[in-house]
């Protein structure tokens, strides 16, 4: 029956409910210490190996952590072996004659399920701290969103500036509100200042006087009218980069002569 507690506080730690995780963690926290109680009353373990296991791991060096970890390693996994070996044993042994065998196993059992207890506990205070801190984070957002709800409106910010106009309609004074602020910076479009013909011939005519000074702009290019005024018509490697250039410059010409840009209008 001392088992029934330790298998009770793993059930309530393994209930996964976000709204009472901290509620169902600190009622398994107290069934794993009321078991350990129980087995330090049938002196199963001290009490001063309770208390020195269940000491709150924050409170320790890296070095004091590492060495506990390593310990109850070691410890743990002499104790299953042992408990393995003797499952075996009174498994394989038809003998009614076990009961040492049987005390033994009993009480490993109850050793290793009260280690875990204790480290269950180390771990279940490390989680209520972690959700204490979310829950804190979410009550100061919670005040931030308040109090900038209930805070008035910044200078600027508010609505804009409301005018009321008395126009005087042949006999009758009519009424007319303007908000200045909602309509200075309304989109007015105003009528095109150029055809779409004229529009497309200047942006070809952009683009060909790009490609232009692309060509006389490059130092390493000469045009070879430039390369005869130089006296650098007889440079073989100038005289066909500047060819090169020019049939492409041609070319160019060729496949974009003026006015073809034209299209916008023509389209259906």
């Amino acid at each position: 029956f001392l088992y029934l507690d330790y298998y009770l506080a793993k059930i309530y730690s393994s209930i996964r409910d976000k709204s009472k995780r901290k509620e169902y963690l600190n009622q398994s926290k107290i069934i794993h210490e009321l078991f350990l109680n129980n087995c330090i009353n049938l002196r199963v373990l001290k009490e001063e190996e309770v208390i020195d296991s269940t000491a709150y791991e924050i409170n320790l060096t890296t070095e004091q952590r590492r060495n506990r970890k390593i310990t109850n390693y070691k410890r743990n996994k002499e104790t299953n072996e042992r408990i393995k070996y003797l499952e075996d044993l009174l498994k394989s042994n038809d003998d009614d004659d076990n009961d040492e065998e049987l005390r033994e196993l009993l009480e490993l059992k109850l050793i290793s399920y009260a280690r875990d207890s204790m480290n269950e506990i180390n771990l279940i205070n490390q989680e209520i701290e972690l959700l204490s801190y979310q829950d804190q984070l979410e009550d100061n957002d919670s005040i931030s969103t308040i109090n900038k709800e209930v805070s008035p409106p910044l200078p600027g910010q508010g609505p804009g500036l409301s005018i009321t106009r008395l126009n005087k309609i042949g006999d009758q004074i009519v009424s007319t509100r303007e908000n200045i602020r909602a309509n200075v910076f309304i989109p007015r479009m105003g009528g095109p200042t150029m055809s779409l013909e004229e529009y497309g011939d200047q942006v070809k005519a952009e683009a060909e006087e790009r490609a232009k000074q692309q060509v006389d702009a490059d130092p390493g290019i000469r045009r070879y009218k430039q390369l005869v005024d130089e006296g650098r018509e007889d440079d073989i490697d100038l005289v066909d980069q500047a060819t090169l250039a020019e049939r492409e410059w041609d070319a160019f010409k060729e496949a974009n002569p003026r006015g073809s840009g034209n299209k916008m209008g023509k389209r259906y």
